[in-house]
């Protein structure tokens, strides 16, 4: 027995000694590459690996966009030459107030007390379970204690997980060579003058100059933005945004809350399964920006990628809207100030 024992463990450390290499050196959600990720064609886990680079540089930045991968072509250079800070730009796939919160917290404990917090809500915010992010490995949330860390660790040791990647990471360098260009031309972006390394570094953002193919003839382009396991969760949604207003609160830390500016499908969608019920209670817990309903920015695709992600010139002219700097195209719902005051009216105007 003491023989077969000793045999057992001296084949796991063998395993292990394989298993764990080729898993660290693969890494196709960048969780072990936080410093320097790299663009593989697998969707990294943004949330982690961004938290992580900025308890390492966060004497880089003095401010941060929150939000989901949406947020993620907001224009930080933008809002920096706007409101004179150094935004650092959050976002990553479908991120919940709850796990915003978390970072937010783990960025503190490090010694990182921002100024400014902008986060951009939607439908996402009140619609997804944050329990089922756990075993997404994209979306994994930032552990917090030494168990988590160890269990959040061991998501990503796994040879099944890496071969299955493979093929996704092969596929993009084949159609990155197909296009003629070097990995580095092909992920440039000449908007922030930046390639992938570098826009991580400095900005966060996802490629500003990404043109849209909205494609309306298309059917996919006449869909909403959907997912069936949308389902309202408006008293758990409401906590967290109370959780994250109350430790902005406790740091001195300015909260502005943003809600995008669903394509007019997916905002019909959204509001027929409870999203205006989350627009109207938000209000009691902190004011906001509202950017829903049908709108000039809305009903326009040439303002987005396709029925979920809008472009970085609405960015822009959300930026403005907020500082009270631009022009709403006469769309009093575009950048209306939504307090617990006038909540009634905002609900008024998302039904015409």
């Amino acid at each position: 027995m003491k023989r077969f024992v000793i045999k057992l463990a001296a084949v796991l450390v063998a395993i292990a000694m394989v298993i764990l290499p080729v898993s660290v050196a693969i890494d196709p959600y960048n969780v072990f590459h936080y410093m320097n990720p790299r663009d593989n064609g697998v969707e990294a886990n943004k949330g982690f690996i961004k938290t992580k680079y900025l308890i390492k540089n966060h004497d880089k930045f003095d401010s941060l966009v929150f939000g989901s991968s949406r947020a993620g072509f907001v224009d930080v250079l933008y809002l920096n030459e706007k409101t004179g800070n150094k935004f650092y730009n959050m976002a990553s796939s479908e991120s919940l107030v709850s796990e915003q919160t978390s970072e937010l917290k783990v960025l503190i404990k490090s010694g990182f007390i921002p100024k400014r917090v902008w986060v951009f809500v939607d439908d996402i915010s009140c619609f997804v379970d944050p329990l089922l992010h756990e075993n997404m490995l994209y979306r994994v949330p930032y552990p917090e204690g030494l168990f988590e860390t160890a269990e959040f660790y061991l998501k990503y040791v796994d040879l099944i997980t890496v071969f299955n990647s493979c093929k996704v990471i092969n596929d993009y360098k084949e159609k990155v060579l197909n296009e003629g260009k070097s990995l580095d031309e092909y992920t440039y972006d000449h908007y922030a003058n930046m390639n992938y390394i570098e826009r991580y570094h400095n900005t966060g953002c996802e490629r500003l100059d990404k043109e849209s193919k909205f494609d309306i003839n298309s059917p996919q382009y006449n869909e909403a933005y959907w997912c069936d396991y949308y389902k309202l969760r408006l008293d758990e949604a409401l906590s967290d945004m109370s959780e994250l207003k109350k430790l902005c609160d406790e740091y001195g830390i300015e909260l502005t809350v943003i809600t995008n500016p669903l394509y007019y499908l997916t905002f019909d969608k959204a509001y027929e399964n409870g999203y205006s019920d989350y627009l109207y209670a938000l209000s009691d817990i902190t004011d906001y920006y509202n950017f829903s309903g049908h709108t000039y920015v809305s009903k326009d695709y040439q303002y987005y990628y396709e029925t979920s992600h809008y472009t970085p010139q609405v960015s822009r002219l959300m930026i403005d809207a907020v500082l009270g700097n631009g022009d709403n195209g006469n769309d009093e719902l575009f950048g209306m100030h939504v307090t617990k005051d006038n909540k009634d009216i905002l609900i008024e105007r998302l039904t015409e």
